[in-house]
């Protein structure tokens, strides 16, 4: 994914990914997979780096707000991909390519055995 960008806007996403990938980061502490979540992370930034780059030449690093978005999206979707790789969800796209989820029959079962050890 990182290759379809210019080499000054890859630079600065290694270098977030980076941090990102560190012991005790990031990926590590939301247990996303490093390969997925740098992905993701390309993904989901790179354009707005691209933009920035295109617009006024200059790379602009993610405000608080869309950095804390894109972390919450890399979590979410890396644990559904989880899920959807047991078998426990399911997903398709709608005509304007967005994903919707799911349970499957297992799904529905795990969480059917699940709630009654919900706490009281």
């Amino acid at each position: 994914m990182l290759s379809n960008f210019p080499a000054s806007v890859t630079e600065v996403l290694t270098k977030a990914i980076e941090v990102l990938s560190e012991p005790g980061g990031f990926f590590e502490d939301y247990n996303v997979p490093v390969d997925r979540g740098s992905d993701l992370f390309a993904e989901l930034a790179g354009p707005a780096m691209l933009k920035a780059w295109l617009e006024n030449g200059e790379i602009e690093i993610p405000n608080d707000d869309d950095f804390h978005a894109y972390l919450t999206r890399i979590a979410t979707e890396s644990h559904l991909m989880d899920l959807k790789e047991a078998g426990l969800v399911d997903s398709i796209d709608d005509e304007d390519g967005q994903e919707h989820f799911w349970l499957t029959n297992e799904g529905k079962e795990i969480y059917n055995i699940a709630k009654h050890f919900e706490k009281k």
